[in-house]
């Protein structure tokens, strides 16, 4: 446990300097490792209902991120160390959410490529069931660059047997029938590789036919027809057609 300091510039008792140490500890011991001290200290301050209130100051030196400062007020010492603890907890969650946000995911593929001992920029490519950059899998900057790496097309580890059946030449210029390795760009000047890539379906799926030659608007008809011929429609229907007809004179 990284050293803990509570100073008090009015008179405290032990049993609440006591407990103060005791939520703070709490609090700061899951994030020890990262801790290189904390100062906490209690003073007074005029208030306009009860008089004065007091006021704990709380500050958390950090090994590799600035400070975090907490300062947190009330009248009762028990519940204001209670509420310090919780508020230094929360903004050292927020601190480290913050770095891991900042370091992004480039970092985290460097560090996880060196632990493992691999040879940086060459990935294992995964299997037919997998895709190296779309929706499911992310478009994170070590996506992007595997998929610009055309494995495809330089590396025999990426064999594809142009005469199995079903298997075109096309297959090996694009990857697999997957078009959005082909047309993955840099973000040079503002792009963006948002294309889906899948083994079976193009990417371009606006410009494409359909996999069963359906048209295009088919389901909105079936929309329009099923609404059409609901009970609320055929009621009424025959609410307005009732309201048309003849009209006769109760005799």
């Amino acid at each position: 446990m990284a050293p803990l300091s509570i100073r008090s510039g009015i008179p405290l008792p032990d049993e609440a300097r006591e407990r103060l140490r005791v939520e703070l500890a709490r609090r700061l011991s899951p994030h020890a490792a990262r801790i290189e001290r904390a100062t906490a200290r209690i003073d007074a301050q005029e208030a306009a209902e009860t008089g004065f209130d007091r006021v704990c100051k709380v500050k958390v030196s950090l090994a590799e991120l600035p400070a975090v400062v907490v300062e947190e007020r009330g009248s009762d010492l028990g519940e204001l160390a209670a509420r310090t603890a919780d508020a230094v907890d929360r903004a050292l969650r927020r601190a480290f959410q913050r770095a891991r946000t900042a370091s992004g995911a480039p970092a985290r593929a460097a560090q996880g490529a060196a632990g493992t001992g691999r040879t940086p920029g060459v990935r294992p490519i995964p299997g037919d069931e997998g895709s190296l950059i779309d929706r499911r899998v992310g478009h994170a900057a070590a996506n992007l660059e595997r998929a610009l790496a055309r494995p495809e097309k330089r590396r025999r580890d990426v064999y594809v047997d142009t005469a199995a059946a079903g298997t075109s030449a096309t297959d090996r210029e694009a990857g697999y029938g997957a078009t959005a390795r082909r047309n993955t760009k840099r973000n040079t000047a503002g792009m963006t590789a948002a294309l889906e890539d899948s083994r079976t379906e193009p990417s371009r799926k606006s410009t494409r036919r359909s996999a069963n030659r359906m048209r295009g608007g088919t389901a909105l008809e079936h929309k329009a027809v099923t609404r059409s011929v609901s009970p609320k429609a055929r009621a009424t229907r025959a609410q307005v057609e009732r309201g048309k007809g003849p009209r006769t004179r109760n005799r």
